[in-house]
């Protein structure tokens, strides 16, 4: 709700007390991260990151929240181009308050492979009714 209106003082606020009465929360800990990296507090964002992934080391969000840093593609190879990897990881972006994330994700998988629930996703994101025709 709070990222949904970029009021990220008060999302921290509310991450901060998730991960402090469970550290293993790993989708505070993920959206933390992602928090931190949009205000440019990449090194936090890291450690975040690093934690989830130093115990889960196959979680999609982490992953991609990584890349975004760093530059890489790691989460290319763990998500296998599989269309419902994409949506699955877009939805989790999509509830936490990023349509652009998750916008950018489908996109890209829906270059390499036609999928048409991805094309839904991206007309009603996108508010474009030829997506809806496509599929």
């Amino acid at each position: 709700m709070f990222c949904a209106d970029a009021d990220y003082a008060n999302a921290m606020e509310r991450l901060d007390e998730a991960v402090s009465s469970n550290g293993n929360n790993y989708s505070a800990l993920n959206l933390k991260a992602t928090v931190l990296r949009v205000e440019g507090i990449k090194g936090e964002a890291r450690r975040c990151i690093e934690e989830v992934l130093r115990n889960d080391p196959l979680n999609a969000y982490a992953s991609y929240e990584k890349d975004l840093l760093d530059g890489g593609t790691g989460h290319v190879a763990l998500m296998r181009d599989d269309p419902e990897s994409y949506l699955e990881l877009a939805i989790q972006y999509v509830h936490n308050g990023f349509c652009n994330e998750a916008v950018k994700l489908l996109r890209y998988i829906d270059g390499k492979c036609a999928y048409p629930t991805v094309k839904m996703w991206l007309g009603y994101l996108l508010d474009d009714k030829s997506f809806f025709e496509a599929a």
